[in-house]
């Protein structure tokens, strides 16, 4: 008799384990579009593009997987400029930046505001109207479990609004929160031991509030401007199956293990998996544009 309650306990953990910390959502989305379908005249309309992106680790673990792609793919010409000055830069590519090393008035605790505040500010009073694309992406590290999260995407939407209205030759490009692996194995049972005595796991609220913002993203600006979905694609195996984990009774989407080494940042899998989206996202944001309509930096 005790062995049998020692079995069916042993169960109900694991299944609930699975539930709540990892699992596969056999509904695929489409597979990913392939940098091989994008023609060599957008390719080349894309290197004519002065696109501002600012990030941090993550925005970086982008760009080498671009760096890697373009070794391998001689038609992708597009200039990679890093640049904390990126005001000075007077010629077309990707023109990326470490968000908020760059000096501004506004001084926020909150790292997300203070990163939306910061590139406001550097378009209002240095770049203006002289790039064609621009975006910025905040980090999974902005985001956890005290974020307002309302609060802060009013913010952002309204900043957002701002800059469209001051700079229409520009197209701004909304970017969804990156996400974090979800806890495995011997992690995953310490973090459900937590849960079941009551300790909740600030990594999977973290996780939680990371989707909020991301839903938020895409209900206000779907069909509107240009979004590329991180988050979306960091959870989504190249088979279009998704990362999920269960909590409060509902579905969340987290990063899946395979492109992580760390739980958080991109690995060499991750990375060229992103960096492919990304360049064919950017591939059609340019193939719907002027080539080279703005003005010098």
């Amino acid at each position: 008799m005790k062995r049998w309650l020692v079995l069916s306990s042993l169960f109900l953990m694991i299944l609930s384990i699975t539930l709540v910390f990892g699992g596969m959502m056999h509904s695929p989305l489409p597979e990913f579009p392939s940098i091989n379908q994008i023609s060599q005249d957008n390719w080349q309309k894309l290197a004519q593009q002065r696109i501002l992106f600012g990030h941090a680790s993550v925005g970086g673990n982008i760009v080498t997987g671009i760096q890697e792609l373009q070794n391998q793919h001689p038609e992708i010409t597009l200039n990679l400029v890093a640049s904390e000055t990126p005001w000075t830069v007077n010629r077309s590519g990707l023109i990326h930046f470490y968000l908020g090393s760059q000096p501004h008035p506004h001084q926020f605790s909150d790292s997300a505001l203070a990163k939306i505040a910061a590139f406001s500010y550097l378009i209002e009073s240095r770049i203006k109207n002289s790039v064609d694309i621009a975006l910025f992406k905040l980090c999974w590290a902005d985001i956890n479990s005290n974020t307002d999260v309302v609060s802060l995407f009013t913010s952002y939407k309204t900043t957002i609004a701002k800059l469209m209205q001051d700079f229409p030759q520009t197209t701004f490009v909304q970017v969804t929160t990156p996400l974090v692996a979800e806890p495995e194995g011997v992690s995953a049972i310490k973090q459900w031991l937590k849960r079941l005595l009551g300790k909740s796991s600030s990594h999977l609220s973290d996780n939680v509030k990371i989707n909020q913002l991301n839903d938020l993203i895409r209900s206000e600006y779907t069909g509107k401007t240009p979004i590329f979905d991180l988050a979306t694609i960091e959870s989504m195996l190249p088979d279009g199956t998704r990362q999920t984990f269960s909590d409060g009774g509902k579905t969340f989407f987290s990063l899946v293990p395979e492109y992580t080494s760390d739980m958080g940042h991109l690995n060499q899998t991750g990375r060229r998996v992103v960096a492919e989206q990304f360049l064919v996202f950017l591939a059609d944001v340019a193939s719907q544009r002027s080539p080279a309509t703005s003005s010098q930096i």
